[in-house]
């Protein structure tokens, strides 16, 4: 098993329907946030019609680079996430 470094805190139910959702990303301890993971809310027709999801990483600019690859290798995880639970959600409908 590898070593703790941060801690993703995905929206809550109910959180980001029709809006932005926000992944906070904490230390390993949880006391301090390090940034944000956005999955940006593209409007209702983009939504529905499309697979192609927009994100965004906030962090402060004296982050570790190892601590930023670390983000960008989260929302990655996050977009793999999503797109699997959207197929799962599109194999149960039909």
């Amino acid at each position: 098993m590898g070593l703790l470094c941060l801690k993703v805190k995905g929206p809550g139910w109910g959180e980001g329907f029709m809006s932005d959702q926000d992944y906070k990303v904490l230390s390993a301890d949880k006391t301090t946030q390090i940034g944000v993971i956005t999955r940006v809310w593209r409007g209702l027709s983009k939504e529905m019609f499309s697979i192609k999801d927009k994100y965004t990483i906030n962090f402060p600019m004296d982050l570790h680079v190892s601590m930023k690859a670390m983000m960008m290798a989260c929302a990655l995880f996050i977009d793999l996430l999503e797109e699997e639970r959207r197929r799962r959600n599109n194999s149960a409908h039909h």
